[in-house]
């Protein structure tokens, strides 16, 4: 997990309109998780991309256990 971070990529004005990937920080590998079928629509190509960078080597030596947890949990609610 250490090695990972998450990219979630969401146009602005439509929460439905995402792209996750999956960044391998040892292989420096870029992968292709999840897009939304709106994410490239006529409409949303001209919306402007906001894009969160989850990184769990640093998550995960932050902070208590607890609170950990429930930003992960937030975190992951935000990429569905």
């Amino acid at each position: 997990m250490s090695n990972l971070k998450l990219k979630v990529s969401t146009r602005k004005g439509d929460n439905s309109a995402q792209e996750i990937h999956r960044l391998d920080k040892d292989a420096r590998i870029e992968t292709l998780i999840f897009r939304s079928a709106e994410f490239n629509s006529p409409d949303n190509l001209k919306k402007e991309i906001e894009t969160v960078v989850i990184d769990f080597g640093t998550f995960l030596k932050e902070g208590f256990k607890k609170d950990r947890k429930r930003e992960l949990a937030i975190s992951c609610q935000s990429c569905t």
